[in-house]
C-alpha cells in the first residue's frame, strides 16, 4: 500500500505542479468590472478659440480588466481625452466613445457615463492695457539724490498685453495690487 503512494513520485509531483499551475492561470484570467471618477483633459486648444464657462470635469468609467491588469488601473493610467480642435465656436456636444478612451493593457471600457459633454468655445481676443503706477505713503530723504526713483524707473514697460475671450476684455476693468519697491 505504501509502496503505490510513494512509487513514481516524480510523476506525482509533475502533474501536482501542473493542476496547481493551471488552477493559478485559470483563477487569474477571471475578469474583474472596476468602476471610475476619470478626470477629463481637453486638448488641441490652439488658435483664435478658447474653453469659456462650466465643463465636466471627471467622467464615470467603467472597466473590464483581467485579475492581472487589474491592479494598475487608476484614474492617473485611464484617460479620457476630448479633442476641440475641429470644433466651431459656441455651445458643442462632443460624445465620448468607449473606443477613444486611454487604458491600459488587458482592460476594456465597457461604459462611460455620461456619453458626452459639452463644450463651450469662444474668440479670445488681445487688449493692450496701459500700467499706470501710483506711489502711496511717504518716502525718508535719502542721503543722496540717487536714493529718489520715479515711477517711470521702475515699470520699464507700461503696456501689458492681455489675451482672454471677448467678454471678459470689453469689461472696463481697474485692478491695483501693492508693491514693495526696494532699493
Amino acid at each position: 500500500m505504501l509502496r503505490l503512494l510513494v512509487g513514481q513520485w516524480q510523476l506525482k509531483l509533475l502533474s501536482l505542479a501542473l493542476a496547481v499551475g493551471l488552477w493559478l492561470f485559470v483563477a487569474s484570467t477571471e475578469p474583474r468590472e472596476i468602476m471610475l471618477a476619470v478626470p477629463v483633459e481637453y486638448i488641441g486648444l490652439e488658435g483664435p478659440l478658447t474653453l469659456d464657462g462650466p465643463r465636466r470635469e471627471a467622467v464615470d468609467v467603467q472597466v473590464h480588466a483581467t485579475r492581472w491588469a487589474a491592479g494598475g488601473v487608476s484614474p492617473a493610467t485611464v484617460r479620457v481625452q476630448v479633442d476641440v480642435a475641429r470644433l466651431r465656436e459656441g455651445d458643442n456636444l462632443v460624445p465620448l466613445q468607449p473606443d477613444a478612451i486611454t487604458v491600459p493593457a488587458g482592460v476594456r471600457v465597457t461604459r462611460v457615463a455620461p456619453g458626452w459633454v459639452t463644450v463651450r468655445l469662444v474668440r479670445t481676443a488681445t487688449r493692450s492695457v496701459r500700467i499706470v503706477p501710483r506711489i502711496q505713503g511717504t518716502r525718508r530723504r535719502p542721503s543722496s539724490w540717487a536714493g529718489w526713483w520715479s515711477s517711470r524707473q521702475l515699470f520699464r514697460s507700461r503696456v501689458l498685453a492681455l489675451q482672454s475671450n471677448r467678454g471678459l476684455l470689453s469689461r472696463p476693468c481697474r485692478w491695483t495690487s501693492p508693491a514693495a519697491v526696494r532699493r
